[in-house]
């Protein structure tokens, strides 16, 4: 199970890496549904790709630095 936890930890830190800089780069001929995004100022798209981004680096840095498992280790509780 912690495998998968991680697998999927590591693919969201991608994905959240991946469109922080697309916030950056605004590519040209967005689908209908998102050409709001061409309306919105260039601070906001700095912004939020600004948080995406430290969001994935926070995702990747988090858990190994600090030796923190995704779920809590249930064996390591005194109560066991």
């Amino acid at each position: 199970m912690n495998i998968i936890l991680w697998i999927l930890q590591v693919l969201l830190g991608i994905y959240f890496l991946f469109v922080g800089v697309n916030h950056f780069i605004v590519p040209p001929g967005l689908p209908g549904a998102m050409s709001w995004m061409y309306e919105l100022p260039t601070g906001i798209h700095y912004f939020s790709g600004t948080a995406e981004i430290l969001a994935a680096l926070a995702g990747f840095v988090t858990y190994g630095r600090w030796r923190l498992s995704p779920l809590p280790n249930r064996s390591a509780s005194p109560n066991t």
